[in-house]
């Protein structure tokens, strides 16, 4: 099956299926990278196939070392997104780090520079499986005007870095259509990597970013080097999006590591809505930042340094 489908990447159904009595989920290939073919399941509710619909295009999570779109947590995000009337999608991307030989993650340049690439190659994906729904959007009853990003983790860095790109001018934007941008970004846990604060030279579409304040293996506020490059987490991205005078919701958890990355897809749902509704669909230039407290408990670590992260994601 595979060598069938890799001779038809971008063009074929691999499969159908009912998973619910109101939702199907079809599976596509939309690239081959690497040797390696790349899927798309896409779901959507048979309740709204007579409208043109908004699309949901989520990157999950595992550190660019593994991490799969059949996740349960996942499924039912794209169930609940499928039955509010958008057709969601989740894709892969490849996992860079995977690959990387050990002595690379011996020292903070090695490490950084190896992260670096798996961001880039993870973007470059993101960005072709946008230009694939895209390029079946009629075929597909959906509005591609209308495409939410969202990831979690490794997949919520790969999101906020391909709009980076789009706003920068930077190489991956080229692999979408001239003048694209999403309607919306979402983050669970996520940051943008570079050699200092990120900067916007177009504005770009509104993010809603989901961050705990003691997340020890994506940064809230930064864990880089001026210069050199790292991370710029939540607490950064809304500094510069601010300056910039774009529209944001910041989410912060207290008290709350990485689950922050899974949490909102369940836990905060109206929240999302909230985002999508304000600041999406009705345009409100506003920025939001709210807090939730994860427990009570005090003395929580919130101090890590660039080597913490480095040393909690090897």
């Amino acid at each position: 099956m595979a060598v069938a489908a890799a001779a038809t990447v971008g063009v074929a159904l691999y499969a159908v299926s009912k998973i619910k009595p109101d939702i199907r989920k079809s599976t596509y290939p939309f690239a081959m990278k690497d040797g390696t073919i790349l899927y798309m399941d896409k779901y959507e509710s048979e309740n709204w196939l007579h409208r043109r619909r908004p699309v949901l295009i989520f990157a999950y999570g595992g550190s660019f070392v593994r991490g799969r779109r059949d996740k349960p947590q996942y499924v039912d995000f794209m169930n609940y997104f499928a039955r509010k009337g958008y057709v969601a999608i989740i894709i892969d991307y490849r996992k860079h780090l995977r690959h990387i030989a050990p002595e690379r993650k011996k020292s903070t340049l090695g490490f950084l520079g190896a992260l670096n690439e798996a961001i880039d190659f993870a973007s470059e994906d993101f960005a072709d499986a946008t230009a694939f729904v895209i390029e079946h959007a009629d075929e597909w009853g959906i509005d591609a005007d209308n495409i939410i990003a969202c990831g979690s983790s490794a997949g919520a860095i790969t999101v906020l870095q391909t709009e980076y790109a789009i706003c920068n001018g930077l190489t991956v934007a080229s692999r979408l259509p001239e003048g694209f941008n999403y309607a919306g970004v979402m983050s669970f846990a996520g940051a943008i990597s570079g050699k200092s604060l990120p900067e916007w030279k177009k504005k770009p579409c509104p993010i809603m970013m989901f961050h705990g304040d003691a997340d020890r293996q994506v940064p809230f506020s930064q864990a880089a080097i001026r210069g050199v490059g790292g991370l710029w987490g939540s607490t950064s991205i809304a500094e510069s999006l601010k300056a910039a005078h774009a529209p944001y919701y910041f989410y912060i958890v207290n008290n709350a590591s990485h689950e922050v990355c899974k949490t909102p897809m369940w836990l905060y749902r109206k929240v999302i809505s909230e985002f999508l509704d304000k600041l999406v669909r009705h345009h409100k230039r506003v920025r939001i930042t709210s807090q939730d407290y994860h427990s009570k408990e005090t003395g929580v670590q919130k101090d890590f340094g660039l080597k913490d992260y480095i040393i909690n994601n090897m």
